[in-house]
């Protein structure tokens, strides 16, 4: 009985400690990320514009485009 308390409270540790330093090191690489990488302001317009008209274009070709 005993043993089947301890199996389980060290079970229970393990995966909270591991849990812990998956956060740990999530929260580390989004900040080495955000450094390195620093995310554009206001995104690019062209971009878009490229995928509106490639999903367009799609459209038209299975001829579900005419709205």
């Amino acid at each position: 009985m005993i043993d089947g308390v301890v199996l389980t409270v060290v079970g229970m540790l393990t995966v909270f400690l591991f849990l812990v330093l998956l956060v740990v090191s999530m929260v580390v690489l989004r900040a080495v990320v955000d450094k390195w990488f620093p995310e554009r302001v206001g995104g690019d317009d062209r971009i878009a514009a490229i995928a509106v008209a490639a999903v367009r274009q799609f459209e038209q070709a299975k001829g579900q485009g005419k709205r």
